[in-house]
């Protein structure tokens, strides 16, 4: 079989839970996607094929400002002082997408880009020789983008692959922009389903059936 992670980025409440500070920003996503309800079967999938399942969040100190010129726009200074606290609801996974036994948790501490940032995720993929290796969460054209495209220099060789109906961004416009521009030119970009399938396959898809199988839906 081939060795395989799933990264889960920033399924926390703060983003996921409708009284998280930034569920309105990135909540018609969640909604048109329909990602709260289709991950948890990825999840499901990949413990059942045997993959490493390993979750990456946004950890923030207190009094430190998250920078992000996006959230600057739609929230004041004082808000965002005040998001992903460390030990706060808030920065909790959510429970969707909460850590079981066995799972692996990077902390991306006062970052909002990919999972790499300051954590051992390199180490891990490296020790466990992970060949295929699936990313989806939040924010589609951010966290989730820079961790596909650090995964594809640093592993030139390995099969990357993107859930374009398990992530989300601040507006959809900027999701599919990512999910049709710049993610299919280093990853391969399938549904929730279609990872699924994959997922409890010993060996990767054809590309004529992942042709097949893969649609996106404006």
């Amino acid at each position: 079989p081939i060795k395989t992670a799933i990264v889960l980025m920033n399924f926390q409440n703060e983003f996921v839970d409708w009284a998280g500070k930034l569920h309105s920003d990135v909540g018609d996503v969640i909604e048109k996607t329909g990602m709260l309800d289709k991950v948890p079967h990825v999840i499901r999938a990949a413990r059942d094929g045997g993959a490493t399942i390993i979750h990456s969040r946004i950890v923030m100190d207190r009094g430190v400002l998250l920078e992000s010129e996006e959230l600057t726009t739609m929230h004041s200074s004082r808000s965002l002082n005040s998001i992903f606290i460390d030990g706060t609801w808030n920065c909790d996974f959510a429970v969707e997408a909460k850590p079981e036994e066995g799972d692996i948790t990077l902390n991306v501490r006062n970052s909002f880009g990919s999972s790499f940032d300051g954590t051992n995720l390199k180490t891990i993929l490296q020790k466990k020789e992970i060949k295929r290796l699936f990313v989806m969460g939040f924010l589609t054209n951010r966290c989730v983008q820079e961790t596909i495209q650090e995964a594809s220099t640093t592993f030139p060789g390995m099969s990357l692959y993107v859930c374009h109906d398990g992530c989300a961004a601040y507006s959809e416009q900027e999701h599919y922009k990512a999910i049709h521009n710049t993610l299919p030119t280093i990853s391969t970009v399938i549904g929730c389903h279609k990872a699924q399938e994959i997922l409890r396959m010993s060996s990767p898809p054809t590309k004529s059936s992942l042709r097949k199988s893969t649609s996106f839906n404006k």
